[in-house]
């Protein structure tokens, strides 16, 4: 990753997980982590910006599919009422 991406995927990072971390566990913001970089990786590379070839962009993509999948469990449990599990606890 160019410094370029790096400032852009951490100025992204910071006031995100500084909101969820109230309600998410540790492991659950690493993988917010890796979400928000591969959102950017992905926008650059439609937009254009990145010239990556598409394998490398689709098994990024594929790589992170656990990481959305935890973070998606997580954010449901500070939404929906009543709903626990080992990953993330209620929000007040």
């Amino acid at each position: 990753m160019t410094e370029d991406i790096v400032a852009r995927v951490r100025g992204l990072q910071r006031p995100m997980l500084e909101e969820a971390a109230s309600c998410f566990e540790q492991s659950v913001l690493e993988h917010l982590r890796v979400v928000l970089r591969l959102a950017v990786e992905f926008y650059d590379y439609v937009e254009g910006k990145d010239q990556a070839d598409l394998r490398y962009v689709s098994d990024s993509i594929y790589s992170g599919l656990e990481s959305f999948r935890r973070v998606n469990e997580a954010y449901n449990v500070c939404t929906v009422p009543d709903v626990v599990t080992s990953i993330g606890r209620p929000c007040t």
